[in-house]
Order: C-alpha cells, then structure tokens, then sequence
C-alpha cells in the first residue's frame, strides 16, 4: 500500500520591518502527521535610517544615523499546536558562544558587516554613537580620544534561552553586556511542535523593547558640535522613531498547513 504523502507548511506571509537590522526567516517541514519540524534562519546587523526632526528648532531637520538592538524576544502564537518545552531548542539559559558571532573587528568608522561572514558570538558597538566622516586616520584617533567613543568591538556572548507556554512559546535573545548590539547570523533548529489537528497556523514575532534600541552612529560632524542636552534629545528622538515603526515587531512571519 502506497504511503499518504504529508503536506507541507508554507509561508503564508513575512514581514520584516526594518530587515538590515532583524531579518527572520522560518523553516518548517512535517515529517509526520503529528510533528512539524521548525527551524530559525535569523540575521543580526546594524542598520541605518534617516529621519527628519521638524519638532525641533535647534536641530537640523534630517538626520541619517545606525542602529542595533540590544536584546529581543521572538514570540510564537499557535494554532491546533503545541510545543513542549522538552521538543524546544535551548532550553536552558546558557551562552550560546558557538551560534553567533561577530563579523571582522572594524578598524575605522566607515566600514560595515555586509559581506563578511559569520557564525557565532555578536558584536558590541562601545558606549555610544560614533560619528561618521571623512577624518583621516589620525583625526579619527584624536576624535575618539576626546569623546571616549572607540572603533574597536569587543567579542561578547549573546545568551538565548526559551520559555512561554505550550500555545505561546518564546526565545529570548539577549546580550550579556550593558552596552552593545546584536550582530550575527542564527541558523540552526528550534523546536518540534505537536500537531493537534489540520488546519494548523504558526505566528513568530520578534519583539524588543524602547530601551533595547541602541543608536551605534550618526553620519553628520554636526553631531559633535551639539551640546549634550542637545545630542541627548536627538537620540531619544532616533530611538522613538525606531521604536513607533516598530512597536508591534520588529519581524514577523506567519506559516500555515493542511
């Protein structure tokens, strides 16, 4: 007798708001009637973004700065599944130093992640935005020196954990520093959901908080020139922006099955 062939999940909608800094992707198959194999193919990076700041009299009206963040939570709602904890992935809260990592330490401001590869760890950006120009070497050095802000990253843990219920399951990325940004790329499996019944619908949001956001750099040399009550305004303001655009997730994807 012929074996029943089991239809396939597919990606219904995606959703990735700002997908420089959080793209999600989600793989799904059914092995079996009763199990749906998932896994996570997610990509961590600073973003740039321009804003336009008309509130404000004392500030020029557009602005272009990068940003990261800091921690962030995917969360999944589930229809006719289930996902005990004991099928999930990282179950524990334990440093995930072999998952993510860096891309090349930066020598100099202008440079990016795009192309570089990576595999495990993430980058963390120093304790404040950096100022991108057209300094010499030498300029940049005496820039960094006066404002105390560095080009240099240092290779810290991210640490990534699951918790939630069976029908609200979560994992929470989250670095193990005050200060920095998640930078990375996360492939690997994540859990093996229960089938309850067809049809079946999955729902993951990546989610962060006002103060995960980070800005990381502004491309302006006015930057520097403003007085810190100034630049203090104009970087809670960068970080609204973020924040409102995003405030339901920042990346989403929806997978449905039969």
């Amino acid at each position: 007798m012929a074996k029943t062939r089991v239809q396939q999940p597919e990606v219904a909608a995606l959703d990735n708001r700002f997908p420089d800094c959080v793209d999600l992707k989600l793989v799904a198959r059914r092995d079996h009637d009763s199990a749906l194999q998932l896994g996570i193919d997610v990509n961590f990076a600073e973003a740039w973004q321009d804003i336009e700041t008309t509130r404000f009299h004392f500030l020029k009206k557009h602005w272009r700065f990068r940003f990261g963040v800091h921690e962030g939570e995917l969360v999944f709602y589930l229809q006719n599944l289930r996902s005990p904890i004991e099928k999930r992935h990282y179950a524990s809260k334990l440093p995930v130093d072999k998952t993510l990592q860096r891309a090349e330490t930066r020598g100099n401001i202008e440079s990016d992640t795009e192309g570089s590869s990576v595999s495990a760890g993430v980058e963390v950006s120093g304790k404040g935005p950096k100022v991108s120009s057209k300094a010499t070497a030498s300029e940049s050095h005496k820039a960094e020196k006066k404002t105390g802000i560095t080009n240099q990253y240092d290779l810290k843990q991210v640490q990534l954990h699951t918790k939630g219920s069976v029908t609200e399951p979560k994992w929470g990325f989250r670095l193990q520093t005050q200060e920095g940004v998640l930078v990375g790329r996360l492939a690997a499996p994540l859990a093996v959901f229960d089938v309850l019944e067809a049809p079946y619908q999955l729902t993951a949001r990546f989610l962060t908080s006002f103060g995960a956001i980070q800005v990381t750099d502004v491309d302006s040399s006015e930057f520097e020139s403003l007085s810190a009550k100034k630049k203090a305004i104009l970087l809670i303001t960068m970080r609204k922006f973020i924040y409102t655009e995003a405030q339901r997730y920042l990346s989403a994807v929806e997978i449905r099955g039969q």
